[in-house]
């Protein structure tokens, strides 16, 4: 496969995983502004209609984070792409950085750069692979043993929506901080 080829696999791979992590953001921002609503309204009383829905929020946020940090080389997703990234690391060079983007400054490329050489540091990949994977441990390993499984030994760590929210990939922060169920 050419590295043209390449990106345009990229190409794809990013558009499925941009779809995933907008659609978080976006249930995100409905979860809190019907939360910021409910809680403006004292005449709405509790019942099982909100805790239908925050069981429903917190399984579909949990499940994307998973599936956006599954490691799986079979499947779409970030995880995927990065160590694709890091495979072909010394195919991602300073002159097919720039004919992505016209114009721009060699320069910018030399913070991917690995030191002495015009390729992509794989490096940068494994590290932000272990970031990725430390950041969404809890909530993949709630997941495995909750949602996708019944675990015969399922963990106690529940995460917060506050764990979640901010482990959509390091994505963005809440205020929320009660657990999912």
């Amino acid at each position: 496969m050419t590295i043209t080829e390449r990106e345009e696999h990229w190409r794809g791979w990013l558009d499925t995983i941009k779809q995933d992590i907008t659609t978080v953001y976006l249930w995100r921002a409905t979860w809190l502004a019907v939360g910021d609503m409910v809680r403006a309204n004292s005449e709405i009383p509790p019942s099982h209609f909100w805790a239908y829905m925050s069981n429903t929020y917190g399984t579909s946020q949990a499940i994307a984070v998973r599936r956006l940090a599954d490691n799986d080389r079979r499947v779409v997703s970030l995880v995927t792409l990065i160590k694709d990234l890091r495979k072909h690391a010394l195919e991602i060079t300073s002159d097919w950085w720039l004919t992505l983007q016209p114009g721009a400054d060699i320069r910018e490329f030399a913070r991917f750069q690995e030191a002495t050489t015009n390729h992509f540091d794989p490096a940068i990949a494994s590290q932000d692979l272990e970031r990725l994977r430390d950041a969404v441990a809890r909530v993949k390993k709630y997941v495995d043993h909750h949602l996708a499984h019944y675990d015969q030994n399922p963990t106690r760590e529940i995460p917060t929506f506050r764990e979640i929210h901010a482990h959509s990939i390091r994505l963005g922060r809440s205020s929320a901080s009660t657990t999912c169920y």
